[in-house]
């Protein structure tokens, strides 16, 4: 069993629920185990955890359209974003939205407990097909929102301050990107300050620029959706990435960084730009050290290294059930409370 490790979405997962958590993450402690008065074993649960939702997998297409288009700026600064959309985006939504979707969709679900047969086990398999929540004549026009979605993104990718800024000044940036598919090798990391070593914290930022001649950055980060509840503080997903950053550089505290936050479904709706103070980066190094010691409290004997969970009756479902509409694994949630 790997030791314990951190990420800004294991945590958000387990103050979300507890029991998703454990579903998440400890899967592979069960065997055949009574849940609920119901025996379920680890292949169910591996089975429900690959599943993703159209929002979560939307969000990663554009995710790594954008890591692609990158990528081919660094070797071209004249390749704008309508270069590169007018030379790929056609054969990418062919690639990785319809064919997809629709093998998501037409995919033999009573067999899902047949999970590492299955020929489609690399492809997207999604909630909305799993439970049925989308009827038959209503694909189409799904994929068609999707896609809407995308290049609306785009578009306003395009039009964004900092994008603007990239194409006016290209010679005074090194730009940084993670790659198009996630490499969980290169987002681990370990700091003297976080659990004595004894802890992977997985981070990497998305895009960030690092200013030529200055120790200076500025880490980037796109959001979509509802934009209600954000209350204009550090976001925690920046307040991680731009601690990699200061411990990939020795906690030099004359490093500045910079941040900037964009609306990719509305671009004029939420722009923001902002610095970071050293008080900020210490604050969030502690908070992380709580976070990791709350997680520790659901291991046998507090042990981060050995990380075994105690039983999984100790991981509570969530009281909130419309935190439950999307999950994946409300299937073996307590019927009296989620159906």
């Amino acid at each position: 069993m790997w030791g314990l490790s951190w990420s800004p979405s294991r945590m958000s997962t387990f103050n979300r629920c507890n029991r998703k958590y454990f579903l998440n993450y400890y899967w592979d402690k069960l065997d055949w185990v009574e849940i609920n008065w119901e025996k379920v074993d680890k292949w169910t649960v591996l089975f429900l955890k690959k599943l993703s939702t159209i929002p979560w997998w939307t969000w990663d297409v554009i995710h790594s359209i954008l890591a692609s288009y990158f990528l081919e700026l660094k070797k071209d600064k004249t390749f704008t974003i309508e270069k590169y959309e007018e030379k790929w985006l056609d054969k990418l939504i062919e690639a990785k939205i319809r064919v997809p979707y629709f093998l998501s969709a037409q995919r033999d679900y009573s067999k899902w407990y047949i999970a590492s047969e299955d020929k489609y086990k690399d492809m997207i398999w999604l909630v909305e097909h799993y439970y049925k929540e989308i009827p038959e004549d209503q694909h189409d026009k799904y994929v068609e929102i999707i896609i809407d979605n995308i290049r609306n993104s785009l578009f306003n990718f395009g039009k964004s301050q900092i994008y603007q800024e990239i194409l006016k000044n290209y010679d005074k940036y090194e730009i940084y990107t993670e790659p198009p598919k996630k490499d969980f090798n290169a987002m681990k990391f370990r700091s003297e300050n976080v659990a004595d070593w004894n802890v992977d914290l997985y981070v990497q930022p998305d895009f960030y620029l690092k200013v030529k001649w200055e120790d200076k950055y500025i880490v980037v980060d796109w959001k979509t959706g509802d934009i209600s509840s954000f209350d204009w503080g550090l976001p925690e997903q920046l307040l991680a990435q731009w601690y990699r950053i200061y411990t990939d550089n020795g906690w030099d505290e004359n490093l500045k960084i910079e941040w900037f936050y964009g609306n990719l479904d509305n671009n004029w709706a939420l722009s923001v730009w902002d610095k970071i103070w050293i008080e900020s980066f210490k604050s969030y190094e502690m908070e992380i050290n709580k976070q990791i010691e709350k997680l520790s409290e659901n291991l046998v004997d507090n042990d981060i290294v050995n990380n075994n969970p105690v039983s999984i009756d100790k991981f509570p479902e969530t009281e909130d059930c419309k935190k439950c509409e999307t999950c994946a694994f409300r299937c073996i949630c307590k019927k009296k409370t989620h159906e």
